[in-house]
């Protein structure tokens, strides 16, 4: 058999899975790459911070750090081997850096869930894409323009990247079929772990190779590669594509059709979404679940590096840790949930609530280990993992139900979430900077730490308390208005009726 042949008995939705992986993975190396990069952009720290740090946390306990710098007393000093910029940027610049891509990613989450509604999810994911690669290609000549700059720059990122999560919740309820979507969602959405993990060791291992500007350029040639393959393989919805089997395009309309999957109208319930008691547990639990995953993302290589020793290189690979386990918890949290259902064993609002509560309520154990594991770094990293590993059973959880509530509305409504749940990523970056406040201690991040244990538990709260899979009355507006009605001329015929009746009855 050619290989034409063997690509033609591949089913489209395995096809759409794979590159969808690889388009939220690419996603997140154009996002999360900064977090490590700018480590190596700024100069080190004062020597007073050093030896602060060094008396609490010697990097002893961490063997490649020992080889990689000289220790004189109680001061660690880094070999020149060490990469770095010429850039004095403090904690808080740096805060106003990282966090300023959540300042543009606020901002089009709505309109960007309603564009893929409208026109189709393919066009708005790869641009979102695509923008990223192109960010990171001008990052080093922003950077050396000003902080500022580079600061615009990642906010334009985070305007453009803003549709992607939005846009693939719209190509999920026009390809899977309801009973599949956690097992799908946690393969491919969750793949931004894999970005993360793919990111911080790459760009860690071409800053010590070649500066860190190759980190910058390498991710953003990645992002323009994969572009490429989206643009001639995927299809908005299964009907359009050319290559789809009989027996899968009736597999995916049999279920549409049952769900009643379609989008009439330009007017969107925006009052029955504000006021939809489920849609706002998805948002709250949606936005404190994200708090521990930014703090993750965005302040982790910086706290492994400055408390825990751990040199840049070795930073990347074990910052990256917890989003593998997360990935893969994402996958297997997801496929338990999908069995719980095909087997009958729980229902489908069961299935969630479980996956719920373990993606909120055991992160905040972890996070309260993470904590108090002081200078211990195989207890910090440990619990940071463990915390990530449960916290993938959101693709079983809070994630899948967007599309349950609403698959009519679910780029919009997920649109809200996602723009709730950007605050945090905003507001970490500068918070923590203002908590450490250039002190790099155990005291100091464990006050950071302790923010994500009630915010993990509140979310599982909430979640379990007033979350349903059942689907909303405003998911088809139309059909209320047609039973509306219908139950109109019914009670007109009745009405027509009663005369008739009242004489019959007298006679």
């Amino acid at each position: 058999m050619t290989i034409s042949g063997w690509i033609e008995k591949i089913p489209a939705r395995v096809s759409l899975g794979v590159l969808s992986m690889l388009g939220f993975i690419n996603l997140y190396i154009s996002r999360v790459n900064l977090s490590i990069i700018i480590v190596a952009m700024v100069r080190p720290a004062s020597s007073n911070q050093s030896e602060a740090i060094a008396s609490e946390c010697k990097t002893g306990e961490s063997p490649d750090s020992i080889n990689n710098s000289v220790v004189t007393g109680n001061v660690t000093n880094i070999k020149p081997t060490e990469v770095y910029g010429n850039f004095d940027w403090d904690d808080h610049i740096q805060g106003l850096i990282l966090g300023s891509f959540y300042w543009g990613y606020a901002v089009f989450q709505v309109p960007g869930g309603r564009l893929a509604e409208l026109y189709g999810p393919k066009k708005i994911f790869g641009i979102s894409i695509l923008s990223g690669g192109i960010a990171a290609i001008l990052s080093p000549i922003a950077a050396e323009t000003s902080y500022i700059a580079l600061t615009v720059l990642r906010a334009l990122q985070g305007f453009c990247q803003s549709v992607a999560w939005p846009s693939m919740h719209v190509m999920v309820a026009q390809w899977i079929p309801q009973h599949e979507r956690s097992t799908f969602i946690g393969a491919t959405f969750f793949a931004t772990s894999i970005g993360t993990v793919t990111s911080l060791p790459l760009c860690g291992a071409m800053i010590e190779a070649y500066g860190w500007e190759s980190a910058f350029y390498l991710t953003g040639i990645l992002s323009i590669i994969w572009c490429l393959f989206w643009a001639f393989l995927v299809y908005d919805s299964p009907t359009q594509h050319p290559r789809i089997s009989k027996e899968e395009l009736e597999y995916i309309q049999d279920d549409t059709k049952a769900r009643d999957l379609r989008v009439t109208s330009t007017k969107v319930p925006w009052k029955s979404i504000i006021t939809s008691r489920p849609a706002w547990a998805l948002f709250i639990t949606d936005t404190l679940s994200v708090i521990g995953l930014y703090l993750l993302i965005i302040k982790v290589p910086s706290y492994t590096k400055n408390v825990l020793g751990f040199s840049i290189k070795d930073s990347g690979w074990i910052s990256a840790l917890p989003f593998l386990l997360r990935y893969f918890g994402a996958v297997i949290w997801g496929s338990i949930g999908h069995q719980l259902i095909v087997r009958k064993i729980t229902s489908i609002n069961t299935s969630r609530k479980l996956c719920a509560s373990i993606s909120t309520f055991l992160p905040a154990v972890c996070m309260l280990g993470v904590a108090y594991a002081g200078c211990n770094p195989t207890a910090a990293v440990t619990f940071m993992t463990a915390s990530m590993f449960f916290n993938g059973a959101v693709s079983g959880g809070h994630m899948v139900t967007f599309s349950d509530i609403s698959p009519n509305y679910t780029g919009t409504t997920f649109g809200i979430s996602n723009t709730m749940a950007s605050v945090p990523g905003f507001l970490v970056p500068p918070v923590v900077a203002a908590i450490i406040d250039n002190q790099h201690t155990i005291e100091h991040w464990q006050r950071i730490f302790w923010i994500c244990i009630p915010a993990y538990t509140l979310g599982g709260l909430v979640f379990l308390l007033f979350a349903t899979t059942e689907e909303q009355p405003w998911n088809n507006p139309q059909s209320q208005v047609r039973e509306k009605s219908l139950e109109a001329e019914e009670g007109k015929e009745m009405i027509d009726k009663a005369p008739i009746q009242k004489k019959m009855s007298l006679s």
